[in-house]
């Protein structure tokens, strides 16, 4: 029996032994294989193109590798996550589409450039024997979050930026002089102050909820086919030719092409707003907000396309801006409804837009060149 009892004790030992060995080279092996850190959303055609090869390639290098993946459409932690890669990597936010490959020191952005230049940067890296990005928890514990941001790297979108955008869009005539058209109409009719408070405030929420929606619908398609890298030259482009337009009118207004209200559309306002009811107001005011984007459009679009690179989700800081730059965006018409209930004439205050439209057209235009370049940097 002893011998037994001992044999079989030796034995236990032995296969501990070697069940402990084999635990440690494998975990050893997992510890010593190489990161490749991908971040991409589902809705991403681009992202959903490139997934076959990946997982070719994580087949093929299987022993060699290891994927880590994160879905950072309305993961607020994968999308932090991705925030830190690119200020390590010093990638400017308007660049950081995905899908985006992360390798050591290496990155691939795009489906087209991850084909192209990942399988020899991994072949390399398995040659040199090189463990690369260390310990991934040690990365996301700390290490790439203290990596230096360089200067082309730094955020391009703040709450700073949107409230001096909005401002300089909210001094748009178009707007302001379908309001005042309004109020004078209302009050040529003898509407009470009640009922110009009303339907002054139902454009004037018309106007807020569509600049809004479409605000928030840009963005997300923005977003899902990664047009912010692409879309950034274009969005300065117009910036920059709106911009020259608007300074144009400041020597000759109204002569040649201008940034405001086709004449044709002119009509549909009108009709609805002297209807004078509720329903046709609010039309009015989604009708504006449709025509006068030659006014307006280029600006937004231009604070949209920054908005689109930010790392954070929609749902949170980019849907915050979107709020606070409508808000602003509307608040001269709300000076301009209660200026005209408490008594201020209406002759008055189009005299005073009339007088300044020149400058409003020089402000905004530089306002536009001004865009552009901070996009484009």
């Amino acid at each position: 029996m002893k011998k037994l009892y001992y044999i079989l004790t030796i034995s236990a030992i032995l296969s501990a032994g070697f069940f402990s060995s084999a635990v440690l080279a494998q975990t050893s092996a997992e510890q010593h294989k190489i990161n490749v850190v991908e971040f991409y959303r589902e809705a991403c055609p681009h992202c959903q193109a490139i997934k076959p090869y990946l997982e070719k390639i994580a087949k093929k290098y299987k022993d060699e590798i290891t994927f880590k993946h994160y879905e950072v459409t309305e993961d607020e932690a994968a999308c932090a996550l991705f925030t830190q890669f690119l200020d390590a990597y010093a990638v400017p936010r308007g660049e950081g589409a995905v899908p985006t490959l992360f390798l050591g020191d290496k990155l691939f952005i795009g489906d087209t450039n991850i084909r192209e230049g990942l399988e020899p940067a991994l072949a390399y890296a398995i040659a040199k024997s090189q463990k690369l990005n260390d310990n991934l928890d040690d990365l996301i514990g700390g290490r790439i979050a203290k990596a230096p941001i360089s200067s082309s790297g730094r955020e391009k979108i703040s709450l700073g930026l949107v409230i001096v955008t909005a401002l300089v869009d909210s001094i748009n005539p178009c707007a302001v002089a379908v309001l005042l058209f309004l109020i004078a109409f209302l009050l040529a009719i003898k509407a009470s102050r009640k009922r110009l408070l009303l339907l002054g405030g139902v454009y004037i929420f018309a106007v807020f909820a569509t600049y809004l929606l479409a605000g928030i619908g840009l963005l997300k398609f923005i977003r899902i086919f990664n047009l912010a890298p692409t879309l950034k030259w274009i969005t300065a482009g117009i910036l920059i030719f709106g911009g020259l337009l608007s300074i144009k009118d400041y020597f000759w207004y109204g002569k040649g092409l201008s940034l405001k209200i086709p004449e044709r559309t002119k009509p549909i306002i009108v009709k609805y707003l002297q209807t004078a009811t509720i329903p046709a107001v609010f039309i009015a005011g989604i009708l504006v907000s449709a025509f006068e984007l030659p006014c307006t459009g280029e600006v937004y679009l231009g604070i949209l396309s920054m908005m689109a690179g930010m790392g954070g989700s929609i749902k949170t800081i980019g849907a915050i801006y979107l709020v606070i730059y409508n808000l602003i965006f509307v608040l001269p018409l709300v000076l301009i409804l209660f200026a005209a209930i408490f008594g201020l004439k209406i002759d008055h205050i189009e005299k005073i837009r009339a007088e300044r439209r020149k400058w409003i057209r020089l402000l905004v235009g530089f306002g536009m060149l001004a865009l552009a370049y901070w996009i484009i940097r």
